[in-house]
This record gives structure tokens, sequence and C-alpha cells, in this order.
């Protein structure tokens, strides 16, 4: 029951993605956690924490001056 659980969220998350098109995404390593798995919430948290540092430099570009003008510039 929780991969088939796993599974939808996953299809859900993809076509959000596509619809909302972030500019980044943090994708911090956890495809080896069940829905129903006993975790440490530290742990966790710390693969968060390397995932977005090494996502910062695509983080610092999204917000710099000039992509949110880009950005601007093409919802028009």
């Amino acid at each position: 029951f929780g991969e088939a659980v796993d599974i939808g969220q996953r299809e859900l998350t993809e076509l959000r993605l596509e619809i909302d098109k972030p500019a980044v995404i943090i994708s911090p390593l956890v495809s080896d956690i069940g829905l129903l798995d006993a975790i440490d919430v530290n742990k966790i948290a710390s693969r968060g924490e390397i995932a977005t540092l090494e996502t910062l430099p695509a983080l610092k570009h999204a917000v710099s001056w000039r992509a949110r003008l880009m950005r601007s510039l093409l919802r028009r």
C-alpha cells in the first residue's frame, strides 16, 4: 500500500513541476525512504541542508536582478 501511495505522489509531484516550472528545484536524496518508514529527522534534515547548499549557486542566480527581469519580460 505504501509503495502505491509513493508512486502516486511522485506522479503528482512531476505533474505539478511541469505546470509550475519553478526556477530552481531542491532535491534531497530521499528516494530510499518509504511513506511508512521510521526515520531520523536529523538525518533527513541534513540531507535537505546538503541539497540546499549544492543548489545555492542556482538559487542565487534565480533571484538575481537579471533573472527576475527576464522572467518579467517573458510573462508578457
